[in-house]
């Protein structure tokens, strides 16, 4: 489930709002899901408190987020940062894709 899905954008953008393991681990499910489908979307992951997540499942959602923002409170400055720059059409650059994701789109 995404929380929030910003569209009008080069690529859309897909916001989670991340506030313990279950959220998380269906948020690394959903995008790698879209990933297989081969859509092109900007995933962002803003967590509540990202030291309450567990270290396994933390690692697997960073291996297919985009952009994370480990905490609400205390990165707020640099969420409206990100999201002004993203509603402007500047993303940082995306994650460098596994070989087998360049396999798959040289084929």
């Amino acid at each position: 489930m995404v929380d929030c899905r910003v569209n009008g954008l080069a690529r859309p953008l897909f916001i989670y709002a991340l506030i313990n393991d279950d959220r998380v681990r269906d948020a690394t499910i959903g995008i790698a899901h879209f990933e297989r489908e081969g859509l092109d979307f900007y995933f962002v992951g803003i967590f509540e408190d990202q030291t309450e997540i567990n270290r396994g499942v933390l690692a697997r959602f960073t291996d297919v987020c985009d952009q994370q923002f480990s905490s609400l409170s205390t990165s707020s400055d640099r969420i409206i940062t990100f999201l002004h720059n993203a509603l402007s059409g500047s993303f940082p650059s995306r994650r460098l894709e596994s070989p087998e994701q360049n396999e798959e789109k040289n084929s």
